[in-house]
């Protein structure tokens, strides 16, 4: 098997982290996981069922309480910030954006499940 880097990323620096939260799975007990690009697999962070804490974490979206898994992006700023600095944050949204193109192209929904992307967006503070 050969590994790479599906999406562009911008300057290579590849700052989204993806994390899943999941219930039980015939192959993945209930868990937070991290996805390790140099394993290559998810590492489990922490066991049991967090789909209701993640729920209130997206303002109550009541849709990941009951869905087998739910897939997280974040991103590690700093490693675009210190070349990129006040686009650091535009970055993230595209690269973002075309992890989450490949991953939605890639399942080819083959088990027809329902795929959705959410958002959430934090106000400034005053």
């Amino acid at each position: 098997m050969i590994f790479g880097f599906a999406a562009a990323c911008t300057g290579a620096l590849y700052e989204v982290e993806v994390y899943v939260v999941g219930g039980n799975l015939v192959d993945l007990e209930a868990g937070l996981y991290h996805f390790s690009p140099a394993e290559f697999a998810l590492r489990r962070l922490r066991a049991g069922d967090y789909r209701g804490v993640l729920s209130e974490a997206a303002g109550g979206e009541a849709a990941i309480v009951h869905a087998p898994l739910t897939i997280i992006c974040t991103c590690t700023y700093w490693r675009n910030a210190w070349k990129y600095q006040a686009r650091t944050y535009r970055h993230f949204g595209w690269d973002n954006g075309t992890l989450l193109a490949n991953l939605l192209a890639g399942s080819g929904n083959a088990c027809q499940v329902d795929l959705r992307i959410l958002g959430r967006r934090c106000e400034p503070i005053a």
